[in-house]
């Protein structure tokens, strides 16, 4: 709880000990103004992140996700990754501001 403005921030889990909800509440008996709920595959990857109804699904090439779609499975980025895990070269976005590259020594690249 923040002593300053009461907020509460409240988070569930799954028997896994994964993430599943995260709930902001203003005060300690009030509803939540925020909700984000997480779905995980059974190899324990996030598929799922829905935050007030907005939705996102992963798809993943082995431990990398290779894509994100939002909740009418249209596809929202593409990631392109070096060989290994968890080391993206490229995230190409439905909104080109968002695009990103990287170098082989992880730098940020302008695009």
């Amino acid at each position: 709880q923040n002593k300053t403005t009461l907020e509460v921030t409240r988070y569930s889990y799954t028997s896994e000990d994964q993430l599943s909800k995260v709930e902001i509440l203003p005060n300690p008996g009030a509803p939540p103004t925020m909700t984000v709920e997480f779905e995980y595959d059974v190899m324990g990857r996030r598929i799922t992140k829905s935050a007030n109804g907005d939705i996102k699904k992963f798809a993943y090439d082995g431990e990398d996700i290779i894509y994100e779609t939002d909740g009418t499975h249209r596809w929202t980025s593409f990631m392109l990754h070096g060989p290994g895990i968890d080391e993206p070269l490229q995230v190409s976005d439905i909104d080109p501001s968002h695009d990103r590259c990287w170098d082989a020594i992880e730098r940020m690249l302008p695009i």
